[in-house]
C-alpha cells in the first residue's frame, strides 16, 4: 500500500511538473515566436505614435488598407481588426495597444455585432494564451469560471484549445512559419466574389453596450477621438440608426457599395471593394474633414 501510494505521488508530481513546464514553454513561444496571430503582433508593439489605428472584426479587418491612406494622405497608422471580434475583444485590443503606444485617432468598425456584451467564442481564443496577465484576465473574469482556469491551472488553456493554439501552432512559430504584418500595415485581403443576391437581415436593441463606453472613456481621459463606424454590407437590412443613439461620431457606411461584385460574401468586401472603401474612408475622414468639430 505504501508503495502504490508513492507510486501515486510520484506520477502526479511528474504530471504537475510536466504541466508547468509545458505552460512556461508555449507561453514564452506565444511571446516570443513568429506572429501565428494578430494578437501576438498587437502584443509585441512597443512605442508606436500613430494618427490612427482601425480596430473590429474582420469586417474592418478586410476593408481598410493602410498603405493606400498613407499613399494618399500621408497618414501614418495600422489595421489592428482581428478576425471574430467582439465589443470585449475590441476593447481588449485597444487596452493592450494603449499600454505602450499612442494614437491621435481610433476608428472602430461596429455592426450587427454591437449589443453583444459576453465574449466571442472564435474572438477570445487568440486572447487565451495572455490569460494569464491580469490585464487581460480582469476583462474576461466577470464572464465564466472557466477564465479563473485558463489563469491559474498551467497549460489548461493550451490542452483545451489544441487545435488552434497547441503543439501545431507552437511548432510552426518556433519554425519561423508566422505572418508577416509589417507591409500590409495589419490589412488581410478577403477573396472570391458574392454570388447569391438576397438581403442581410439583423436586428438591434436600442441599448448601450458597456464595453463601447468603456472605451470612450479610457480615450477621453488620453485625449484620443474615437469615431465608429459600420463597413458596407451587401443589402443591408436592418436598424443600425440605433447605433448613433449611444455611440457619438457614430457614421453608417452600411450602403457605399452596391456591387455584389465587390463582396466576397454578405458581409464582406474582396480586394477590389477594400479598395474602393478604402477611399470612401479616406473622403470620410481624412480629406481635410474633421470630426471633432
Amino acid at each position: 500500500m505504501r508503495k502504490f501510494i508513492k507510486y501515486i505521488i510520484v506520477l502526479a508530481s511528474i504530471l504537475v511538473g510536466s504541466m508547468y513546464l509545458l505552460d512556461s514553454l508555449y507561453s514564452w513561444v506565444y511571446q516570443n515566436g513568429a506572429y501565428r496571430n494578430k494578437v501576438m503582433w498587437i502584443h509585441d508593439l512597443k512605442n508606436e505614435n500613430l494618427d490612427y489605428i482601425v480596430f473590429g472584426s474582420s469586417r474592418a479587418n478586410n476593408y481598410v488598407i493602410p498603405n493606400i491612406i498613407h499613399e494618399k494622405t500621408g497618414k501614418r497608422g495600422l489595421n489592428l481588426a482581428i478576425q471574430a471580434s467582439g465589443p470585449l475583444e475590441i476593447k481588449v485590443a485597444i487596452k493592450e495597444y494603449l499600454k505602450h503606444n499612442y494614437t491621435e485617432r481610433i476608428f472602430i468598425q461596429v455592426d450587427h455585432s454591437y449589443n453583444t456584451e459576453k465574449p466571442d467564442k472564435t474572438g477570445q481564443l487568440s486572447w487565451i494564451p495572455y490569460m494569464v496577465e491580469d490585464e487581460v484576465y480582469e476583462n474576461f473574469k466577470p464572464y465564466g469560471k472557466e477564465y479563473q482556469l485558463f489563469k491559474y491551472l498551467p497549460f489548461y488553456r493550451y490542452l483545451m484549445f489544441d487545435s488552434r493554439l497547441g503543439y501545431r501552432n507552437v511548432l510552426l512559430s518556433i519554425l519561423n512559419k508566422g505572418l508577416d504584418y509589417s507591409e500590409s500595415k495589419g490589412y488581410t485581403e478577403s477573396t472570391g466574389t458574392l454570388k447569391k443576391d438576397e438581403p442581410y437581415k439583423f436586428s438591434l436593441v436600442d441599448t448601450p453596450n458597456s464595453h463601447f463606453l468603456e472605451i470612450n472613456k479610457i480615450c477621453n481621459a488620453i485625449n484620443i477621438e474615437v469615431i465608429y463606424f459600420t463597413s458596407p454590407i451587401y443589402r443591408p437590412e436592418g436598424n443600425f440608426e440605433i447605433i448613433s443613439n449611444h455611440l457619438p461620431k457614430y457614421y453608417n457606411l452600411s450602403n457605399v457599395i452596391n456591387d455584389k461584385r465587390l463582396f466576397s460574401d454578405p458581409s464582406h468586401v474582396n480586394k477590389k471593394g477594400a479598395k474602393l472603401f478604402t477611399e470612401v474612408f479616406i473622403d470620410s475622414f481624412f480629406n481635410n474633414k474633421s470630426t471633432k468639430e
